[in-house]
């Protein structure tokens, strides 16, 4: 370890303290200041402002337990930091994230328990055993494998709870990908006025869809569809940006959101909503599942949100399609169009 004391930021008076000083060989008055100091770990040296316990007499370091042990931490983390290396609470974090002990995470791993201990403890681990630790936190699929390997090794809770979280990651996993496609094919046309100059945000588009079926009684997909048009386009028109980052089509029921079909299948698969036929199976209503997150709405969205509700809420999905055919945003484009936000200022109301 190399100490620069011409760096010497100030002192901390409140940290005076009567300790004895190796280098006076006797008790002396002591002060902490914050100095630059230079860890070597692993070959690679760390320079890190450190506090440190000074001799009031000789201004030599003085060993002081707490501090010194604070100051080697911060240099590992900084070089965790330098090397992108998992901190002892990401470790800790990702063996919770699987259901599992110390003794779990080392088996499936291939460890002693003792190693996890460390590592969770702040030793660094090996360049070897971090690269498992990447896997295992970032690939699904390797996580799978260590379960498959060694499943019978483990014990009956760390079992349990593993399957448990592993069908759980295989979940969170698919339907990333699902959003992850869907936004690739809405964001493939690049004319932003086409998205309401928004970015697509699959969230919010959750949130209208089950704040608008949680509001609304037996919503039919036309319905939605056309709902979340004059959702986005009232909005557009009022602040100059849409709502969900939709883009929409002239089809022939009225506007509809480019890929509907995918998105419908996306909140279905998800459990956003629920589908159920109506009574003379012919067409199916959505029914949300929980309640709407409008954390991400301003005041000005919900209240555009709520005008359609009031505006439409009589109208069932021929009569909104119906009402939809009127605008020029459908009368003024052609079957598959895409439909501007532009028409935002012809809407009717």
């Amino acid at each position: 370890m190399t100490v620069t004391k011409k760096q010497s930021k100030g002192h901390d008076r409140e940290a005076k303290r009567s300790v004895y000083c190796d280098n006076c060989n006797e008790v002396r008055q002591t002060h902490t200041e914050i100095r630059s100091e230079v860890y070597n770990i692993r070959g690679k040296n760390i320079e890190i402002e450190s506090e440190v316990r000074v001799c009031g007499v000789c201004n030599e370091a003085i060993y002081d337990e707490q501090l010194d042990s604070l100051n080697i931490n911060n240099a590992f983390q900084v070089y965790r930091e330098q090397n992108n290396i998992m901190s002892s609470e990401e470790i800790v974090e990702l063996r919770r994230r699987y259901g599992l002990s110390q003794r779990g995470l080392a088996t499936i791993l291939g460890w002693g328990m003792a190693t996890v201990g460390r590592y969770e403890s702040g030793a660094i681990p090996s360049n070897s055993h971090h690269t498992m630790l990447l896997n295992l936190r970032n690939d699904i699929d390797f996580a799978h494998k260590l379960y498959n390997e060694n499943k019978d090794k483990l014990k009956k809770l760390d079992l349990q709870r593993m399957h448990d979280r592993l069908e759980d990651e295989q979940k969170k996993s698919e339907e990333r990908d699902t959003i992850a496609l869907l936004s690739k094919k809405i964001k493939s046309d690049d004319d932003p006025v086409l998205h309401g100059y928004a970015e697509f945000d699959f969230n919010k588009l959750v949130g209208m869809v089950v704040y608008l079926t949680d509001k609304l009684d037996k919503v039919s997909k036309t319905k939605l569809m056309k709902l979340l048009f004059y959702s986005d386009f009232r909005n557009f028109r009022e602040t100059g940006l849409s709502i969900s980052g939709l883009t929409y089509r002239h089809l022939p029921y009225g506007p509809v959101p480019d890929h509907h079909y995918l998105i419908l299948d996306a909140l279905s698969e998800m459990e956003h909503v629920k589908l159920e036929p109506f009574a003379d199976y012919e067409g199916e209503y959505l029914i949300p599942v929980g309640q709407p997150d409008l954390s991400s709405f301003d005041e000005d969205e919900l209240e555009i949100l709520d005008g359609v509700i009031n505006d439409f809420k009589n109208m069932n999905a021929t009569d909104i399609s119906e009402y939809s055919h009127t605008e020029k945003a459908y009368t003024e484009t052609e079957d598959k169009d895409y439909i501007s936000y532009e028409f935002a200022d012809s809407l009717r109301d």
